[in-house]
């Protein structure tokens, strides 16, 4: 076999096989080495790797390195000489002052990649893909699948047991607003509370927050501003103490009104089911309410007249019938009214369902919840301020008339 006389440069390295042992080694310059007659050279001169600052490469089948007797890292080498290898693993080389040559077996996985930065109000969610000891977490044990955040600024180191899920953005809250957030698993919160899986509950603190892995953001609670005419209808299927300190039970609905507060961020618990707007009545006016709510519960059935001048607003459960004007009456004008159930008027007479009589002017009327107006009706003979005949009936009214016709034509011839 011709020798081979090799020179290698400085930074630059070789191997060279051993063909009697099958033994190859790593010779590093500046050399120049002659091959012996049993060894071939496996890989010509080649450059040393340099890693540059915010940078770092992988490497696959990394040499195991063992500590000599000076304190120093240095390659493990079997019992025939040839170094020894962690065969399936990688390994992340970080920046390097001096540059390093690759040992026969090692192989670099794609090119040199840029370390990541991760900037403020971020973070990256990352998973553990076994169990080791975190070189970069204060030595801390992670269980595979363990997942946990690294919040920026600053500069991710990657290592080889863990792999990067995903970036997370900071979310802004606002003054007066809140987070609502959703716990995925049993934890302890920011401010030190313990969280059931599943459980929800308000973030106020203005600022940027970045939720942790086990947290999720259902939305964003923005607070209502209350004006004089207008409610907040909310219920709740949840047993919990507002903001008003009222104890909530599940199936409660109530009103939140100006009076109340100017601004409201609605509890974690509370749903709101509408906006409730205030029902006005001028000093003419009445209102019919189904329903009423009296005590604080609701009067199925029931009906409740309120007059003008008012306002109010509905609560649950109540639903306005309607509003109707004051019924104005001249001195020619009646109303035709119905008693709808037994009751006793303001007269003092006892009223039958069905029966009908007549409300005459002048006078201003408002019928109780008892009485139907049927219609309003005009004199149809006036003998005087204080004497008006009416008739409903048309029939009798259109008799009468013709008869007084007969007796003005008996009069005129």
């Amino acid at each position: 076999m011709t020798d081979t006389l090799v020179k290698i440069p400085p930074h630059h390295y070789i191997h060279v096989l051993d063909n009697n042992t099958n033994v190859c080694k790593l010779l590093t310059g500046p050399l120049t080495y002659l091959c012996e007659d049993q060894e071939s050279l496996l890989l010509e001169p080649r450059k040393m790797m340099i890693v540059p600052p915010g940078q770092y490469l992988v490497v696959e089948n990394p040499v195991c390195l063992v500590t000599n007797a000076a304190g120093e890292k240095v390659p493990e080498v079997d019992e025939h000489g040839q170094v020894v290898l962690h065969y399936g693993e990688s390994e992340i080389r970080l920046e390097t002052s001096q540059p390093f040559p690759f040992y026969p077996g090692e192989k670099m996985e794609g090119n040199l990649r840029a370390l990541t930065i991760v900037e403020e109000d971020s973070a990256l969610i990352l998973v553990a893909l076994r169990d080791f000891t975190d070189r970069y977490g204060k030595k801390k044990q992670r269980r595979a699948g363990a997942q946990w955040l690294v919040v920026g600024p600053c500069t991710y180191y990657p290592q080889t047991e863990v792999r990067v899920v995903k970036a997370r953005k900071a979310v802004m809250v606002k003054l007066g607003e809140a987070l609502k957030l959703k716990a995925k698993k049993d934890k302890v919160d920011t401010d030190g509370i313990a969280r059931k899986a599943g459980e929800e509950w308000l973030y106020k603190r203005q600022g940027a927050y970045i939720p942790a892995v086990d947290e999720e953001i259902v939305t964003t609670v923005v607070p209502h501003v209350l004006l004089p005419k207008i409610a907040l209808h909310f219920s709740t299927k949840h047993e919990f103490v507002d903001h008003f300190g009222v104890k909530r039970l599940p199936g409660n609905e109530w009103l939140v009104t100006h009076d109340m507060t100017e601004v409201h961020l609605p509890h974690v618990f509370e749903t709101l089911v509408k906006v409730v707007h205030m029902t006005v009545l001028n000093k003419r006016q009445y209102a019919v309410i189904l329903n009423p709510v009296e005590d604080g519960a609701i009067q199925h059935g029931k009906r409740k007249l309120i007059r003008g001048e008012k306002t109010f607003f509905l609560q649950p459960g109540e639903s306005l019938e309607r509003t109707a004007q004051v019924n104005v009456l001249t001195a020619k004008e009646a109303l035709e009214v119905q008693a709808a159930e037994r009751f006793v008027d303001e007269g003092r007479t006892t009223r039958v369902p069905g029966e009908r009589w007549l409300i005459c002017g002048p006078k201003e009327y408002w019928p109780p919840l008892e009485v139907q107006v049927n219609k309003k009706i005009t004199a149809y003979l006036s003998l005087g301020d204080s004497l008006n005949l009416f008739q409903p009936d048309y029939a009798i009214a259109t008799a009468v008339f013709v008869l007084l016709l007969a007796i003005f034509y008996l009069f005129l011839f």
